[in-house]
C-alpha cells in the first residue's frame, strides 16, 4: 500500500503560481517552504522546481539582453540546452561585431563562419567593398590631377582677361559712338518720313483715281512701315547711348490696357482673333512709373502675338505678384495661339537684330530690334522678361515690371445694389478663356456664375430650374460653332418655357457694325466689345438693368485732388443745350458752383443760335431735345465758317469747327458714345450728372484759361462750391425720404440740400401729369412722343437719384423705343411695364410732395384763403376742382391746378397739396380741401 505525502494547500497554490506565470510570460519567483520543513517527497521537488525557476530567469535574462543588442553580458550558468544555444549565438555576434569593425577601419581580408548562408552573403558584400574603395582612391587620385590641370588653365585665362580688358573698352567707345550717330541719323530721317505719311494721308482725301488712290495707298503703308523701323532704332540707339530715361508720373494702368486694346484692335480685328484681357480686380490701377513705355512694351508684344497667330487667341493677362506699402510688382503675359518658337528660336530672340523668322522669303518681317527694346525697357523698370513656348503651341511671352502706388486715384468699387446682389449670370462662350475670365470677372462682383460653351448648351441650362432659380442676365458671344449669339439671343427672347426673361449682354471681338446692328433688331440689352474690362462690364450689367446711377462711385470729392482741374477751366463760358428744367437747373448750379459762367439753350435750335452770336469755351449738348436735336445742331455747328469776325457778344476765341461739344445725354447704351462721336462730337457722358465726371471731361477739352478771352460781365469765380443755406420758409431736407437716395443726390449736387429740396418740389409739381400723358401718346400709337415723355423722366430721376422710377423708366423706354421696329413688344408687355412706372411714379411725386409747404388743413377753413388768395380764384379753385376730383380726373387736376397757379403765384401751395393727394389717388383728401376754399 503506498503512503501520500499531506501537502498543506498553500504550497500547492506556490507551484501552481510558478506555472502559470511561465504560461503568462512573466518570470516566475521561487517556491518558499519553512526552514525546518521535513525532507520529504515535497521538499525535493520544490528543490528541483528551484533550480529549474533560476535557469529559465536566466535564460530570459540573456535573450533580452540580446534582443537590444547588448552582446557582451555575461551568460547563466547551467546544463539547459537552450543557454547552451544562445551561448553559442552570443559569441557568434561578437565575433560578427569585431569582424565589422575592421572592414570599418579598411581591412577588407577578415570573414566569418556561421550561419550558413549569411556568412557567404557577408563575406561576399566584404569583398564588393574591398574592390569599391580601390576603385575610389583612383578616381581620387584622377581628381587631384583635373584640379591641378584647371588651376594652370585659370592662370592662363587671367592673362587673357587682362588682355580683352582692353579691347572692351575700345569696343565701347565704338559702340557710343556708333548710337550717337544712329540716334542723329534716326531724328533725322524722321522728319521727312512725317511729311511723306503726312502728304500721303492728305493726297487721299483728294479726288484720285483708281490706280492712282492704290499708289498713295501702298506709299503711306511702306512709310509707316519705315517709319516703324526708324523708331525701332532710334529707341535702340538711345538706350544703348545711354540717353533712354524713364518717366515717373502718376498714371491709370486701365487707360495704359485701353489704350494697347485700342492700337492692336484693328489688326487682330482684321485676322479675326479673340483678344483677351485678363485682370483682377486686386490688382492697383494707381501707379507712378511710365506709362508711355508700358504700353510701348505691351503693343510690341500684342503686335508679335498677332504677327504669329493665324487663328485662336490673343490674351493680355496682369497680376499683381508683390505689394508693400508703397510699391508693386506686377506680372505681365501676352499668351497666344500662334506658331510657338524652338529652343533655337528662344535663345535668340532677346538679340538685337535677330529674328525668330530668318528665312531668304521673311514672311513675318520685322526689324528685329523690337524684342531688344522691350528687355531694355523692362530692365529699366526693375523687371525681367523671358518667353515660355513650344512649336506648333503658341507661346507665353511674360514679363515683369515695378511700379509706385499713387495715392491721389482710388480704384471703383464695383459693387451692384443690393437686389442684384448673388443673382445667377449664365456666361456662354465658345472659347474657354473667355469663359474664365468673365466667369472671373463677374463673380468678384458677388454674382453666382455658369458658363456654357455653345449656344445651345446655354439654352438648355436656362430651362432648368426656371421656377426655382431662374437665370437673370446672360453674357453672350456672338461668333460661335452652329447658332451664333443674335440668333440664341432671339431664341431666349421667345422662348415660351421661360416665364422670366433674363437680360442678355452681347460680346464680340469682330463685325462690330454688323453685330450692332443685329443686336439692336434682336432686342439685347446690352453691348460689349472685347477685350473686356471689368469696369465696362459693370457698367454694361449696371445699364441693363436700368441702374446708371448705380454704375460706380465717385473717385472722390470734386474739390479733391481735381481742384487743379477746376482752377484752370474757372471763368469759362459753357452753353447748356437741354429742354428739360430740372436738369438745367441741375446742371446749371453744378457749373455755376464750381465758377463757370453758364448759358441756357432749350433746344438744337437755340443753341445754334447761340454760338453764332457769342463766344463760348464749350457746350454741353442734350441729344434728344425738340425743334432739333443735339445730332443736328451738332453738325450745323460743324458747317459754321470760323472767320472770327466780331459778333454781338465780342470774337468767337475757338473755331465752330474745334469749339469742344460734350453730349451730356441720359442715352447710355453701347453704340450711344460713338454715334455722338460720329455726329462731330468731342466726348459723351452719361446722365445722371457725375460732377467728377463733368469737370474733368470739361477740364479735358477747354484749354488754359490764359488762351480764352474772357467775357466782360463774367464776375470772379468762388474758390469752392458752398452749399446754400436754406431760406427760413425752406424746409430742411429729412434724413431719408422714400423712393430717393438721399446720400447719392446729395453728392450729385455737391451737397446742396436746398437745390436739392427745390428741385424735389419742382420735380412734384412739374410730373404729375406726366403718367396720363404717356398713356395718351400710347393709346394714339404716338411712341415717338411717348419715347421723348418717358425719356426726359429717366434722366430727372437719375439726377434726383430716384432709383426706382430710374429703372422702371429704363424699361419702358425700351419697349417704347422698339415699338415700331420689326419686333414690337406685345400690348401686355407694353402695359405692363407702363403700369410698373405709373405706379413707381405716383410713389416718387407723392414722396417728393410731402416736402412742399402744407396747405392749410380743412380743420381751419377760414384761414385758408384769408389774405392770400383772391375771392374770384378760391371760388373758381373750388368749382374746378371739385369738378375733376368728382370724376377722378389725374390730369385734368394737373392741368386746373397749372392754369391757376399761372394766374397768381400764391396758389402755388394748394397747387402741391392737391398734386401730392392726386398722386395717392386721394380724391376725398381734395373735396376736403375744396371745402376750405368754398368757405
Amino acid at each position: 500500500m503506498i503512503k501520500m505525502v499531506n501537502v498543506e494547500e498553500k504550497y500547492l497554490d506556490q507551484i501552481s503560481e510558478v506555472f502559470y506565470s511561465i504560461l503568462k510570460g512573466k518570470r516566475p519567483n521561487a517556491v518558499q517552504l519553512p526552514g525546518d520543513h521535513p525532507d520529504n517527497e515535497l521538499k525535493q521537488a520544490v528543490g528541483f522546481i528551484n533550480q529549474f525557476i533560476g535557469e529559465y530567469n536566466g535564460i530570459s535574462e540573456l535573450m533580452y539582453s540580446l534582443s537590444r543588442g547588448d552582446i557582451q553580458v555575461e551568460a547563466p550558468k547551467g546544463r539547459m540546452r537552450v543557454i547552451q544555444s544562445l551561448k553559442s549565438l552570443q559569441a557568434s555576434l561578437k565575433n560578427l561585431t569585431w569582424t565589422t569593425q575592421q572592414i570599418a577601419k579598411g581591412e577588407f581580408d577578415h570573414s566569418v563562419n556561421f550561419m550558413g548562408e549569411f556568412s557567404e552573403a557577408f563575406n561576399s558584400m566584404t569583398q564588393q567593398l574591398k574592390i569599391s574603395f580601390q576603385e575610389r582612391e583612383k578616381a581620387t587620385q584622377a581628381l587631384h590631377d583635373q584640379v591641378d590641370e584647371l588651376a594652370k588653365a585659370r592662370r592662363a585665362m587671367l592673362n587673357i582677361m587682362e588682355d580683352l580688358e582692353e579691347a572692351r573698352k575700345e569696343a565701347e567707345s565704338a559702340t557710343k559712338s556708333k548710337s550717337d550717330f544712329l540716334a542723329n541719323m534716326s531724328h533725322e530721317i524722321r522728319t521727312p518720313m512725317n511729311a511723306v505719311i503726312g502728304m500721303a494721308h492728305l493726297a487721299l482725301q483728294t479726288d484720285l483715281t483708281p490706280r492712282q488712290a492704290d499708289y498713295v495707298k501702298k506709299i503711306q503703308r511702306s512709310a509707316h512701315s519705315l517709319l516703324g523701323i526708324i523708331n525701332d532704332i532710334l529707341d535702340f540707339s538711345k538706350i544703348e547711348a545711354g540717353k533712354m530715361q524713364m518717366e515717373s508720373v502718376d498714371f491709370s494702368l486701365d487707360e495704359v490696357l485701353d489704350n494697347v486694346s485700342t492700337v492692336v484692335g484693328v489688326k487682330v480685328h482684321e485676322k479675326e482673333l479673340e483678344f483677351l484681357m485678363d485682370t483682377p480686380h486686386d490688382v492697383p490701377m494707381a501707379l507712378v512709373g511710365d506709362p508711355l513705355r508700358l504700353g510701348q512694351v505691351l503693343i510690341n508684344l500684342c503686335n508679335n502675338a498677332v504677327k504669329f497667330t493665324q487663328a485662336g487667341e490673343i490674351v493680355v493677362s496682369t497680376r499683381a505678384v508683390e505689394k508693400k506699402e508703397e510699391s508693386v510688382t506686377i506680372r505681365f503675359c501676352v499668351r497666344d495661339t500662334g506658331v510657338g518658337l524652338t529652343e533655337e528660336q528662344k535663345g535668340k530672340l532677346f538679340q538685337a537684330f535677330s529674328q525668330a523668322d530668318t528665312s531668304t522669303t521673311r514672311k513675318y518681317g520685322g526689324t528685329g530690334l523690337g524684342l531688344t527694346i522691350s528687355k531694355r525697357l523692362v530692365n529699366m523698370m526693375g523687371g525681367e522678361i523671358w518667353v515660355e513656348s513650344e512649336p506648333g503651341k503658341g507661346s507665353e511671352f511674360i514679363f515683369t515690371a515695378k511700379f509706385g502706388l499713387a495715392r491721389k486715384v482710388a480704384r471703383r468699387r464695383l459693387e451692384p445694389s443690393v437686389d442684384l446682389r448673388g443673382m445667377r449670370v449664365l456666361v456662354v462662350d465658345d472659347n474657354a478663356s473667355s469663359r474664365e475670365i468673365l466667369q472671373t470677372l463677374l463673380e468678384s462682383m458677388s454674382f453666382e456664375v455658369t458658363v456654357a460653351a455653345s449656344a445651345e448648351e446655354g439654352i438648355a441650362e436656362l430651362e432648368k430650374d426656371v421656377k426655382v432659380r431662374p437665370y437673370k442676365l446672360v453674357v453672350m458671344d456672338w461668333k460661335m460653332p452652329g447658332m451664333d449669339g443674335i440668333k440664341a439671343s432671339e431664341v431666349i427672347k421667345s422662348h415660351p418655357g421661360l416665364p422670366q426673361k433674363p437680360k442678355i449682354i452681347i460680346a464680340t471681338a469682330y463685325g462690330r457694325e454688323e453685330v450692332m446692328q443685329r443686336s439692336e433688331k434682336a432686342g439685347v440689352d446690352g453691348f460689349l466689345l472685347k477685350p473686356v474690362g471689368q469696369s465696362v462690364l459693370f457698367d454694361a450689367i449696371m445699364v441693363a438693368f436700368g441702374k446708371e446711377a448705380l454704375a460706380g462711385e465717385a473717385v472722390g470729392r470734386v474739390m479733391g485732388s481735381d481742384e487743379e482741374e477746376l482752377r484752370k477751366i474757372r471763368g469759362a463760358r459753357v452753353l447748356l443745350a437741354e429742354d428739360n428744367e430740372i436738369n438745367q437747373q441741375v446742371a446749371k448750379e453744378i457749373l455755376e458752383q464750381a465758377g463757370l459762367v453758364v448759358s441756357i439753350a432749350n433746344n438744337g435750335q437755340e443753341a445754334l443760335n447761340l454760338v453764332r452770336a457769342n463766344a463760348f469755351d464749350a457746350v454741353l449738348m442734350d441729344v434728344q431735345m425738340p425743334m432739333m436735336d443735339g445730332y443736328t445742331a451738332t453738325r450745323k455747328i460743324r458747317e459754321l465758317e470760323a472767320h472770327g469776325s466780331k459778333q454781338e457778344a465780342g470774337n468767337i476765341p475757338v473755331s465752330a469747327a474745334s469749339l469742344p461739344i460734350i453730349a451730356m445725354t441720359a442715352h447710355a447704351m453701347s453704340g450711344d458714345h460713338e454715334k455722338s462721336i460720329a455726329a462731330g462730337m468731342n466726348d459723351h457722358i452719361t446722365k445722371p450728372i457725375d460732377p467728377v465726371k463733368l469737370f474733368h471731361t470739361l477740364a479735358k477739352w477747354i484749354g488754359p484759361r490764359d488762351t480764352v478771352q474772357k467775357p466782360a460781365e463774367a464776375s470772379p469765380a468762388p474758390t469752392a462750391p458752398q452749399a446754400k443755406e436754406p431760406a427760413p420758409s425752406e424746409q430742411i431736407l429729412p434724413d431719408e425720404l422714400s423712393e430717393f437716395d438721399l446720400a447719392e443726390g446729395l453728392q450729385r449736387l455737391m451737397g446742396n440740400r436746398a437745390l436739392y429740396r427745390k428741385l424735389l418740389v419742382n420735380f412734384a409739381t412739374q410730373y404729375i401729369q406726366a403718367a396720363a400723358n404717356i398713356r395718351s401718346a400710347l393709346d394714339a400709337s404716338d411712341f415717338e412722343q411717348a419715347h421723348g415723355l418717358v425719356h426726359a423722366i429717366k434722366g430727372v430721376a437719375g439726377n434726383l437719384a430716384a432709383k426706382d422710377l430710374q429703372q422702371q423708366s429704363v424699361a419702358l423706354e425700351k419697349l417704347v423705343k422698339h415699338a415700331d421696329a420689326g419686333s414690337p413688344p406685345s400690348a401686355d408687355e407694353l402695359n405692363s411695364a407702363f403700369e410698373a412706372f405709373q405706379e413707381s411714379l405716383g410713389r416718387t411725386i407723392s414722396a417728393a410732395a410731402s416736402l412742399m409747404p402744407a396747405a392749410t388743413e380743412p380743420a381751419a377753413p377760414a384761414n385758408a384763403t384769408a389774405g392770400s388768395i383772391p375771392p374770384a380764384l378760391a371760388k373758381e379753385a373750388a368749382t374746378r376742382l371739385r369738378e375733376a376730383a368728382e370724376l377722378g380726373d389725374v390730369s385734368g387736376l394737373a392741368a386746373i391746378c397749372s392754369e391757376l397757379t399761372a394766374k397768381s403765384e400764391v396758389f402755388a401751395p394748394y397747387a402741391a397739396r392737391v398734386a401730392r393727394l392726386a398722386a395717392d389717388f386721394d380724391f376725398d383728401g381734395i373735396l376736403k380741401l375744396v371745402d376750405a376754399f368754398e368757405h
